[in-house]
């Protein structure tokens, strides 16, 4: 799963730091239940999304995939970047510090 973090991490022009402390946080992990219905409603949008997706293009191109559901404006997101991918190339971008 780390390459396909990888691979759309890297399509979305981030960092190459950013990507790589994103891929090592990625070794470990924990789930747990939400108390946000919000957050609940939220990914099973994109579940269906991603099941309708799926049969329109080739089912084992996650990266592909990915970068479709990362393009979809998300209710969360409506009062800053709206979609999921601008969201975190606004955030990467604010919390990257300018060398010159």
């Amino acid at each position: 799963m780390t390459q396909i973090a990888t691979a759309v991490l890297t399509a979305l022009h981030l960092g190459e730091e950013f990507i790589s402390r994103e891929v090592a946080e990625m070794g470990s992990h924990q789930l747990t239940k939400t108390a946000s219905r919000g957050v609940f409603g939220t990914m099973n949008d994109f579940a269906y999304l991603a099941a309708t997706q799926r049969v329109e293009m080739n089912p084992a191109d996650l990266v592909e995939l990915s970068l479709q559901l990362a393009q979809t404006p998300c209710g969360p997101l409506y009062r800053s970047h709206v979609s999921p991918a601008r969201e975190v190339t606004a955030y990467v971008a604010e919390h990257t510090p300018v060398t010159r």
